[in-house]
């Protein structure tokens, strides 16, 4: 490529003419960034690769010796960009894996050869798709643990200094809801009691296939309203701390009812001591 992050690391693909392979083998085949020289690998006489050194932000000289003095002067230029991630949404996925997250940042650019990729903790590494440059996408991988880890991306084999979070947590379960029984206006403050809830951004309650935003309250109990639907049956419900995966109740559902309404009453007076037999009418 013709750009990489001032840290270095970039696997550079040099093409011209001329380039020797019995100087590679007697170690004087390198390239040079700027004033910094670098050992070069011989691919063909028109094709040499080469890794950019720490370089400070702008555009280099990259030329090529074969005898480790004299070089190209080619003028062709590389630029070292600052890097820089600023975020990733959503921060925290199950320790099963399969998020689907996007991290934002910027100066961020496609794969080269070698590609892009998303590292997770010390080694867990996924390929990630470039969308722009300001953000790439990938999937989380599974993890053993629960807790944060540091989150890098890597393109054409350089590490980017910066570094985000990102948090594994066990999938949350959903023991039972309280009450299990709403109208399809929606509206209806249902209580989720389980286990593995999180606090802060991102809780969410499905009913069905309806998202809504959750009330974090302990890592066992969550509150929902209710949706409005168009008619009445039952329905799963499920929690995220994420917005994608969803831990389902085990047993049970949610009861969409129509809405009940109240013609008259009969009598319709009693005394204030109370205990009057009362009639209602309605559907």
């Amino acid at each position: 490529p013709v750009k990489g992050p001032s840290e270095g690391g970039t696997f550079v693909v040099v093409s011209g003419s001329g380039f020797s392979q019995r100087s590679s083998i007697l170690s004087y085949l390198y390239c040079r960034f700027n004033v910094t020289r670098v050992v070069a690998s011989y691919v063909s006489m028109e094709e040499v690769h080469c890794t950019a050194p720490i370089g400070v932000t702008g555009y280099v000289g990259v030329e090529v010796s074969n005898n480790d003095a004299e070089y190209t002067e080619s003028g062709v230029q590389f630029e070292y960009e600052e890097v820089l991630l600023v975020s990733v949404d959503p921060s925290r996925g199950v320790m099963s894996g399969g998020t689907e997250l996007t991290v934002v940042g910027e100066h961020l650019h496609a794969g080269g050869s070698k590609g892009l990729y998303c590292k997770f903790g010390v080694s867990l590494m996924q390929p990630a798709t470039w969308q722009s440059t300001s953000s790439i996408r990938c999937a989380s991988p599974s993890y053993g643990d629960g807790g944060m880890v540091e989150l890098v991306v890597i393109n054409n084999e350089a590490v980017y200094k910066s570094v985000l979070v990102w948090t594994y947590y066990e999938d949350p379960v959903v023991y039972g809801i309280y009450p299990v029984v709403g109208g399809v206006s929606g509206g209806t403050v249902v209580q989720v009691f389980g286990v593995g809830f999180l606090g802060s951004f991102g809780t969410y309650c499905r009913f069905g296939e309806i998202s809504v935003p959750a009330r974090w309250s302990s890592d066992t109990l969550m509150e929902c309203a209710s949706p409005g639907v168009d008619g009445g049956g039952e329905v799963y419900v499920e929690v995220s701390m994420n917005n994608q995966q969803y831990g389902s109740l085990g047993s049970g559902s949610f009861e969409y009812q129509e809405m009940a309404e109240v013609e008259f009453v009969y009598p319709v007076k009693g005394p204030s001591e109370g205990g009057t037999f009362v009639v209602v009418s309605g559907s």
